[in-house]
C-alpha cells in the first residue's frame, strides 16, 4: 500500500512538473512589424536668412496620392534656391535619397537623407525624393 502511494505521488508531480515547464504560449513570442510605410510626414526648409527671411515658415503640401511636394505660393522671383537644406520628416523609414537631376549624368547629384539631412538641395534643376519602407521592397517616388 505504501509503494502505490509513493507511486502515486510521484505520478502527480511529475505532472506538475511538466505543467510549470510547458506553460509559454504563442502571446510569449515577441513579434516585431516592419513598418510598409513610405510616407513623407513633413516638409519644411531651414533657416537662412542670407537667401530669404523667415525661409523655415514657407508652407509646403505634400500630395501622398499624386507622390508631390510642393509651394504652391512659390518663392519669390530671384530667390537663390541653389543651396537650400531640407528639412523631412518621414513615418520610420529604412532609407530616403534625394536626387537631383541637372540634365547631365556627370553633374547629377545623389543625397542619402538619412544620413545626411544636414546637406543642401540644389533646387534649380529637377529633385526628385526617393523613400524605401523598412521592409526594403515598398518604395514611393516624390
Amino acid at each position: 500500500m505504501k509503494k502505490q502511494k509513493i507511486y502515486f505521488f510521484l505520478c502527480i508531480a511529475a505532472l506538475f512538473l511538466s505543467g510549470i515547464s510547458c506553460n509559454s504560449t504563442e502571446d510569449d513570442v515577441i513579434s516585431y512589424t516592419v513598418s510598409e510605410s513610405v510616407r513623407v510626414s513633413g516638409f519644411s526648409l531651414a533657416a537662412n536668412d542670407s537667401v530669404l527671411a523667415h525661409l523655415d515658415t514657407i508652407f509646403f503640401t505634400i500630395d501622398l496620392n499624386k507622390g508631390q511636394i510642393y509651394n504652391a505660393d512659390s518663392l519669390p522671383v530671384g530667390t537663390d534656391v541653389s543651396a537650400l537644406i531640407a528639412n523631412i520628416s518621414f513615418d520610420n523609414v529604412a532609407q530616403a535619397k534625394i536626387y537631383m537631376d541637372k540634365g547631365d549624368p556627370t553633374k547629377n547629384d545623389t543625397i542619402d537623407y538619412i544620413a545626411n539631412p544636414t546637406d543642401s538641395i540644389d533646387f534649380t534643376s529637377k529633385v526628385s525624393l526617393e523613400v524605401t519602407a523598412q521592409n526594403g521592397t515598398t518604395v514611393k517616388w516624390y
